[in-house]
């Protein structure tokens, strides 16, 4: 009697007293599995998905075996995004049921919302092996298939349901979405109106026939029917806020705000609807200068112009000795002022439109040409262009693993920099050690360094030599007038670093001291200095990459060194970075 009352008012959408007679019948038999699976279907109808899951799990208790009871509870999972569950639950169906199809047909629906395509497709095959006609199967193989982005697949599939159901709508529709998808939208429009007539009250194709009027910019179209899905939907936020877009795109802000304006009073803090809202009043207010074309863009222009001369102007005090800059400054910056000014005189004057146009096609080329050549511009100076700057290392190549992007940043920004490496490096390759002395000198012409000194102390030996050493480097310390010493650190593993580290820390007695990380570096070197290398680091690379006799040694690895630019760079908070330790700064 209770269930019968139940079935009888639920179409009549009486569902309180549906609702109230299960519960009293659930009081008076808990154990009754009926009452709470017809309790679920009705909080289901109502759209009250977890009352509807609570209740099947009571009907599953008391009847495991309840193939529909499961299905329904792995539908409702999927529908509230519980997609984990759902595929557990529909899995554990099918393997007591695997003749169910329905429950591979949802399972394939939730692999498919989970973006797990492939499993999705195995799950419908199945299906059509036992029904090669089933219409829901066909149907979820497009869609995965367009999901997945092999539209060949899904228009197969979609003609193969047509031909089955040819007045079925969601398939004309798919069909006409993957149209749409793959480029022919035209066609799309076409079996996307076919679906309408076959259906006039499914929001969602008349949604997608939006949605592709939208993408060809017919924003007229695209807004008659996104109101038509609103009036079937008129709770689809998602819907109101396209129909804002495509009135804002076809030129009718007021109308664009007037749905906005709807949707904040049903929520006043959705963020999509508060960014659209302030996008077209920022539109309004661009609007609003393009009425001053007339003078706003040439004093635009003017002034862009003004800027990148004066900035300009600073790149050349920078860059003194740069052939680029000057003629930058002194010539191509003029030329394009004598530009603007003719286009603009013609189309003032003699009222020769086509002739601005074509020049202010030109100049925005050439702004942005020469805004990207600042952008890529290596940045401000951080060491001063009169600094001369002194690099020892105890091999050849050390100074490049430690402090190739600083001197490469130093060269380019003025300073005089010059480099000193100790030994020949005779043991640490089977080539003879003149190559390693080759190879070491061409890499500082690669740098930019005024010169590179290689020395012959003994390699491996340099702790009987630090007298020598130290000797060496204050003699070039006083012949090149030197502020700043860059050597290996305190903390080395190695002898010979250690060696120059002492050596270097009496010869700077009058300049600073800056400490690069070697590779044999421990974990007591802690940095408290860094260089933004990021826009040196290719040619770091290179440059360690010429050193050709120690290709095979692992700290040569171009990703090694790529990573530990990156880890150090992340401490300094910019993209690649080489760090030192600041032993004494002199200024």
């Amino acid at each position: 009697t209770v269930l019968a009352f139940a079935l009888l008012a639920r179409p009549s959408g009486a569902f309180a007293q549906s609702e109230e007679a299960l519960r009293q019948a659930i009081e008076k038999e808990p154990r009754t599995p009926a009452y709470h699976k017809e309790l679920a279907k009705l909080y289901s109808r109502k759209g009250a998905y977890l009352e509807a899951i609570r209740e099947y799990e009571s009907a599953l208790a008391l009847a495991p075996s309840d193939a529909d009871a499961r299905r329904h509870l792995a539908e409702l999972f999927g529908w509230t995004r519980n997609f984990d569950r759902s595929i557990v639950t529909y899995q554990e169906l099918i393997a007591v049921h695997p003749e169910n199809l329905q429950a591979r047909i949802g399972l394939a629906q939730v692999f498919r919302w989970s973006q797990r395509y492939v499993e999705s497709e195995e799950q419908l095959r199945e299906v059509l092996r036992a029904d090669p006609k089933n219409r829901d199967a066909i149907y979820g193989m497009a869609q995965s298939a367009a999901l997945a982005g092999d539209f060949a697949m899904a228009l197969t599939f979609a003609d193969l349901g047509i031909s089955l159901y040819p007045q079925d709508a969601e398939l004309q529709a798919q069909k006409g979405i993957v149209l749409s998808w793959s480029g022919n939208s035209k066609e799309g429009i076409t079996f996307l109106k076919r679906a309408v007539a076959l259906d006039p009250a499914s929001a969602s194709t008349y949604r997608s026939l939006a949605d592709t009027y939208a993408w060809r910019k017919e924003y007229r179209f695209a807004v008659e029917n996104y109101r038509k899905a609103l009036e079937l939907e008129p709770d689809s936020t998602g819907t109101a806020l396209d129909l804002a877009r495509a009135y804002k795109n076809d030129g009718n802000k007021v109308l664009a705000e007037e749905v906005i304006r709807q949707v904040l009073r049903g929520s006043p803090d959705h963020h999509q609807a508060l960014e659209l809202l302030q996008e077209i009043r920022r539109n309004q207010e661009v609007d609003w200068l393009w009425t001053l074309e007339e003078i706003g863009e040439p004093v635009v222009f003017f002034g862009i112009l003004l800027i990148l001369m004066r900035l300009f102007y600073k790149r050349w005090q920078v860059h003194r000795l740069s052939r680029l800059y000057r003629n930058l400054y002194r010539f191509i910056l003029p030329c394009l002022f004598l530009l603007f000014l003719a286009a603009y005189a013609a189309r003032i004057i003699l009222e020769m439109g086509l002739y601005y146009e074509i020049a202010e096609i030109a100049l925005t080329i050439a702004i942005a040409l020469l805004i990207l050549l600042l952008s890529l511009d290596r940045g401000p100076v951080s060491v001063p262009m009169t600094d001369r700057v002194l690099v020892v290392g105890a091999h050849p190549d050390d100074i490049e693993l430690g402090a190739a992007g600083a001197m490469l940043r130093f060269t380019h920004e003025g300073a005089r920099v010059y480099g000193l490496v100790i030994t020949k490096g005779e043991n640490g390759t089977k080539a003879p050690a003149e190559k390693r002395q080759t190879e070491a000198q061409m890499v500082a012409a690669g740098l930019g360094l005024e010169n590179l000194w290689v020395l012959d102390f003994p390699d491996t030996q340099l702790r009987q030599h630090i007298t020598g050493i130290r000797e060496a480097i204050e003699k070039k310390i006083e012949e090149l007038g030197i502020q700043i010493v860059i050597t290996h650190s305190l903390h080395e593993t190695h002898g010979d670093h250690a060696a120059i580290f002492e050596a270097a820390k009496e010869a700077s007695r009058t300049c600073s001291l800056l400490c690069y990380e070697s590779i044999s570096a421990p974990k007591e070197f802690v940095p408290n200095y860094f260089v933004d290398i990021t826009a040196y680091l290719p040619d770091k690379l290179r440059a360690i990459g010429m050193h050709k006799t120690q290709r095979d040694k692992f700290y040569m690895d171009p990703e090694l060194i790529r990573g530990r630019a990156a880890h150090r760079g992340l401490q300094a908070g910019v993209r690649y970075a080489e760090a030192f330790w600041i032993y004494k700064w002199v200024r």
